[in-house]
Parts: structure tokens; C-alpha cells; sequence
């Protein structure tokens, strides 16, 4: 991948809190927004090369056609079932040697890190980190050489906890900063390689 993604896909683009961030990381590449709820598109002010109403488990584009995907607190949101479906769909538009970038909330989440780490790699990428160490998980994985591997995945989902709505708000602010924070990071280790 090169140093700077020129064709960006943000899976579960919501409002566009992560698509501002990406437009503002690479304010060369196109980047494209896709989300399942179309009002929360159309309230979007940010300015991307694309706006898409889709399903993630069913995305309308060419294969191998994005250098970057990002899905921040998509997971978390989605059934268990449907995840290896979403990732083979992110695995089918990644270029090869294209990465992707994932941010969810461990407490909400149906999945291990070890879940997650099995559905990527059936899905096609060679997962390079995941870490589980704070309220978030995050994940980056790069795309491999190949088809994916259609997988279906059952994985028993957690309990939630009973948090305050206030408390979950604040959480996903801070989480949403550190989602930020690590996809800088992460990308300024992929300009060195």
C-alpha cells in the first residue's frame, strides 16, 4: 500500500465522525461513506468523493477497489451472525495489501478478540494487531493475496451491562478520540514500511 490511501471506504459512516477524521488524514485520497440508514447520510456535512445507502453484508462495488476500510463501531452494532458476511464483503473490496482498521466497544461486542481475529482471517486478511487491552478494540489487519474463505461463524454473545445511556455517551466520545488517535498512528507506521 502506499504511503497515503488513495481510494478510502468507511463502512457504517453514521453522521461521519470517523469519515471526517479519514477526510481529514488524507485529504487527497477519495473517500467514500456507506451506511445502512440514509437519513444519517444525508445529515452528514462532510465533504467525501461518495455517499452510499448499503448493506455492509452486501456492499455495490468492484472488487478490490479501496486501499483503506474502516469500520469504527460497526461490529458492536450487528448481530454475531452477520459479521462474517461484513467481512468477507470488506475482504472482496480491499485491494491486496490494503488494510483495514477496525474500533468497537468490548463491552457491547458479541466477540473475542480471538472471535474477530478468526473471522478475519477466513475473510482474507492476515490480522496484524489486536488490541483488547481497554474499554475499545482495535483492529488492523492487512488484505492477503487470494480469495476469501466463506465462513460462518456462531459465536455465543455477551450479556450487556447496564450502564447509564450518559456514561455510554462520554464512553464512545473518548473512544471515537482514541479511534483516531490509533488510526494516525497506525498509518504513520504504514508509511514506514
Amino acid at each position: 500500500m502506499n504511503s497515503c490511501p488513495y481510494d478510502v471506504l468507511d463502512v457504517g459512516a453514521g453522521l461521519g465522525a470517523s469519515t471526517h477524521m479519514l477526510t481529514r488524514s488524507f485529504p487527497e485520497a477519495r473517500v467514500t461513506a456507506v451506511d445502512v440508514d440514509s437519513h444519517s447520510l444525508a445529515a452528514s456535512s462532510v465533504d467525501v468523493f461518495l455517499r452510499c445507502h448499503a448493506d455492509a453484508q452486501s456492499l455495490p462495488f468492484e472488487d478490490a477497489c479501496f486501499d483503506l476500510v474502516n469500520l469504527a463501531y460497526v461490529v458492536n452494532e450487528i448481530p454475531v451472525d452477520a459479521a462474517s458476511f461484513i467481512m468477507a464483503e470488506c475482504a472482496r473490496v480491499t485491494r491486496h495489501t490494503g488494510v483495514i482498521a477496525m474500533l468497537d466497544r468490548k463491552a457491547k461486542s458479541g466477540f473475542t478478540a480471538k472471535d474477530l481475529k478468526y473471522i478475519l482471517e477466513h475473510a482474507g486478511y492476515a490480522v496484524v494487531d489486536v488490541d483488547d487491552s481497554h474499554d475499545t478494540r482495535m483492529v488492523t489487519a492487512w488484505r492477503t493475496v487470494g480469495a476469501p474463505i466463506k465462513v460462518t461463524v456462531a459465536v455465543q454473545a455477551q450479556k450487556k451491562g447496564s450502564a447509564l445511556w450518559v456514561f455510554e455517551l462520554l464512553s464512545t466520545i473518548l473512544q471515537l478520540f482514541a479511534a483516531v488517535m490509533w488510526t494516525l498512528v497506525i498509518l504513520e507506521l504504514i508509511k514506514l514500511i
